[in-house]
């Protein structure tokens, strides 16, 4: 009964802290950050990832590059 609460304390509580490194991960630091873009791609494109479409690197602090792997996969 106890291990059964301490599993599901254990899980939810990996859940939070992976969905707190996803969040953090977005904050504004002043550099470019390919997790930026997460949601803003997911709002225009709910279905399509940008990066499942797409190289997504930071070339320097100030620029995200994003290279299409095919023309016809973007709108």
């Amino acid at each position: 009964m106890a291990e059964d609460v301490l599993d599901d304390l254990r899980k939810r509580i990996a859940k939070t802290l992976d969905d707190l490194r996803r969040e953090l991960a977005k904050v504004r630091t002043g550099r470019a950050n390919p997790a930026l873009l997460e949601a803003c791609a997911s709002t225009t494109t709910p279905d399509v990832a940008l990066n499942n479409v797409s190289n997504v690197t930071v070339a320097d602090p100030r620029l995200i590059v994003i290279k299409p792997w095919e023309k016809s996969m973007i709108r």
